[in-house]
C-alpha cells in the first residue's frame, strides 16, 4: 500500500506567520498554484481513497490535486492551539516558556491540545483507514504540518522524521508485509518562488 501524506496549500495565516491551529482558513493564490503542481506530480496515481481533515484548507487542496470525492476526518485536524489560535508568532515567542514548552509531548497551550492528544486521535483514524483498503491500493491524506509530523513519528518510529513539511509537500510511506517504509519525505514539486522562507 502506498500512503501519500500532503500538507495543505499555503494560506494567509502561513504567509503572515499566524498560529492558525484549527482556525478555518482558505488556501490563497500561491496555495492554489502549489496544489496544481502537486496535482501534476501525482497525476498517474490511482487513489483508492482521499482523506482530508475537517478544515477547508485541506479539502480545497485535495480538490485541486484530484477531482475526486474526499472524506472529511476531523481526527486529522491541526493541533488545537486554544487561546493562542490566531496570534502571530513574534508575539507568542515573547511569552515566557512558550518555545520550550511547545515541544513537550504533554504540554497544552491554555485551552488547547497536547501533541499526545493529537497523535491519539490521528493514529486511531489512520489505522481505521488502512484497515479499509487493500494492500495494492494508494491512499491520499491531506492534512496539516503538525499532524503529518506526528503521524511520521508514530508510523516510522523516528522522532521528527517528517518535521516541518512545506505547504503542499508530499511524503510517501509504503506499507509492505506489515512494515512501514519511508520512500521520500517532504518533496516539493513547485518552483522555489512559491515556497515560504520560514
Amino acid at each position: 500500500m502506498d500512503i501519500y501524506l500532503v500538507r495543505h496549500g499555503q494560506t494567509g495565516s502561513n504567509l503572515n506567520e499566524v498560529f492558525a491551529g484549527q482556525q478555518d482558513d482558505s488556501i490563497n493564490e500561491a496555495g492554489m498554484i502549489q496544489a496544481e503542481y502537486c496535482r501534476e506530480f501525482l497525476k498517474n496515481v490511482v487513489f483508492g481513497g482521499i482523506y482530508t481533515s475537517g478544515l477547508k484548507r485541506t479539502a480545497q487542496t485535495a480538490r485541486v490535486i484530484r477531482d475526486q470525492e474526499s472524506i472529511s476526518c476531523p481526527e486529522f485536524n491541526e493541533i488545537d492551539q486554544g487561546e493562542y489560535t490566531g496570534r502571530v508568532w513574534k508575539d507568542l515567542e515573547k511569552i515566557p516558556g512558550f518555545l520550550e514548552n511547545r515541544l513537550k509531548r504533554d504540554y497544552r497551550n491554555p485551552g488547547g491540545e497536547s501533541l499526545d492528544d493529537v497523535i491519539t486521535r490521528a493514529s486511531r483514524k489512520f489505522h481505521e483507514i488502512i484497515a479499509n483498503h487493500d494492500d495494492g491500493e494508494s491512499i491520499l491524506i491531506v492534512s496539516h504540518g503538525g499532524v503529518i509530523k506526528e503521524l511520521g513519528r508514530y508510523i516510522l518510529k523516528q522522532d521528527r522524521v517528517l518535521a516541518r513539511p512545506p505547504n503542499c509537500s508530499i511524503s510517501l510511506i509504503k506499507l509492505e508485509n506489515g512494515k512501514y517504509k519511508l520512500e521520500y519525505r517532504n518533496k516539493v514539486t513547485y518552483p522555489a518562488k512559491y515556497m515560504l522562507p520560514f
